[in-house]
């Protein structure tokens, strides 16, 4: 049996059934666990197990992220909102140590991804094709940019501040 905890699963109900498949089709055994702030979450309607969990950004998360772990016997963490990541990054060593592994990326990677303007110049120093990105703080266009332009902040999501 592999117990598979899913961080942030909120609507992610085809993701959910998705991982479910592929256990069938592999012939092994999977349970999974959605965990969320929000005990209204559609993936709770699927899960084999629910769990509500503070917001990431409260202190408790990442202690009660690994309290579940040790007590379900979590074998993977997989999180599923960027607002999980920081804390779990920082802190990441306690989910190893109630016995899981968290499937997250590494500090560098991290970094980049979490702030807009980062990630296009880790795309643009290796050659991947992305739309031109500058800092607007200065508030004075860069030469050759023209209208229409969006605006956003480097870090955040789900289009907050747009």
């Amino acid at each position: 049996m592999i117990r598979i905890l899913f961080l942030g699963s909120g609507r992610r109900v085809s993701l959910l059934r998705c991982f479910r498949a592929a256990g069938e089709n592999l012939g092994v055994a999977v349970e999974i666990h959605a965990a969320d702030a929000d005990a209204t979450s559609p993936t709770w309607e699927i899960a084999d197990r629910m769990h509500l969990v503070p917001s990431a950004d409260e202190p408790g998360f990442v202690s009660e992220v690994a309290r579940i772990c040790r007590d379900e016997g979590i074998n993977i963490v997989f999180p599923l909102i960027d607002a999980v990541i920081p804390p779990l990054s920082d802190s990441g060593a306690a989910i190893a140590e109630a016995g899981a592994e968290l499937i997250l990326s590494g500090p560098a990677t991290i970094a980049a991804t979490c702030d807009k303007l980062r990630t296009y110049e880790h795309f643009a120093a290796h050659d991947i094709p992305t739309p031109r990105t500058w800092d607007a703080t200065d508030a004075k266009l860069p030469e050759g940019a023209s209208f229409p332009l969006i605006l956003k902040p480097r870090c955040g999501n789900a289009s907050v501040g747009v």
